[in-house]
């Protein structure tokens, strides 16, 4: 289980980044 956390970190954070680049824009 403790090897999930981090893929749904990433899975969350990475969309995120790239909306944030989005909107800098």
């Amino acid at each position: 289980m403790a090897t999930l956390i981090p893929l749904a970190v990433v899975a969350l954070a990475g969309p995120a980044i790239i909306a944030l680049v989005f909107f800098r824009k």
